[in-house]
């Protein structure tokens, strides 16, 4: 969350959005984990996901990124 809100802060004012989603059901681990974990089979967590206009996903990071890469892929994939 450190690195994502690091760089949403860099951005501001930028055409680019960003979504926070806790991966438990209501924020607690005993009811499991949310739709979307269940959904699209995801096991591990972070996840950051950048997702373009059209609604397909351009670029995915699993675990750690740092903002260098978050911030690089954002440039690239979304507001090139």
């Amino acid at each position: 969350m450190d690195v994502v809100s690091h760089v949403r802060k860099q951005l501001s004012g930028a055409p680019v959005h960003f979504i926070h989603v806790e991966v438990y059901t209501d924020n607690d681990p005993a009811r499991g984990y949310n739709r979307w974990m269940r959904e699209w089979g995801l096991q591990t967590e972070p996840w950051v996901f950048l997702v373009g206009g059209n609604g397909r996903i351009t670029a995915k990071f699993e675990g750690p990124v740092s903002v260098h890469e978050l911030r690089s892929a954002i440039d690239s994939k979304l507001l090139d």
